[in-house]
């Protein structure tokens, strides 16, 4: 069995293969081979998955920054009902809980003092400590 190729008088275009019969072989088609469309796969399976992580991981992202926000929210609060002296100098009310702390540092050997507070909220887990004048 001899086999011809066809389709070369025209550049551009793809050499087709025939045998005695005139019947076309696969050999020189313009098809994908099953190799060429296993990576394919492959390759889409591995965009698939890290679309899918990243999408997991800025929903965590997302309650991270909600609860911080909330944290911060809750502790401006507190601060500013302990500047008006309405805030006792510990408390707790569902997950949040709070404590004020005084503080005083001597300063210039002693000839002055410094005196503040700290307000250390703590709210799911989080801590923040907020200072008080």
């Amino acid at each position: 069995m001899t086999l011809k190729c066809s389709g070369m008088e025209n550049p551009g275009s793809l050499p087709m293969w025939s045998d005695d019969k005139g019947i076309i072989t696969g050999k020189g088609s313009a098809g994908f081979t099953l190799v060429e469309v296993l990576i394919a796969l492959v390759i889409i399976g591995l965009v698939a998955t890290a679309s899918i992580k990243l999408v997991i991981m800025s929903g965590r992202s997302l309650e991270e920054v909600s609860l911080q926000r909330d944290i911060i929210e809750k502790g401006r609060e507190l601060q500013f009902e302990a500047i008006r002296g309405a805030l006792p100098d510990s408390g707790r009310e569902r997950d949040l809980s709070w404590e004020i702390r005084k503080i005083s540092i001597p300063i210039l050997e002693g000839q002055w003092t410094v005196n503040y507070r700290t307000l250390l909220v703590s709210y799911s887990g989080r801590e923040i400590l907020f200072y008080i004048p």
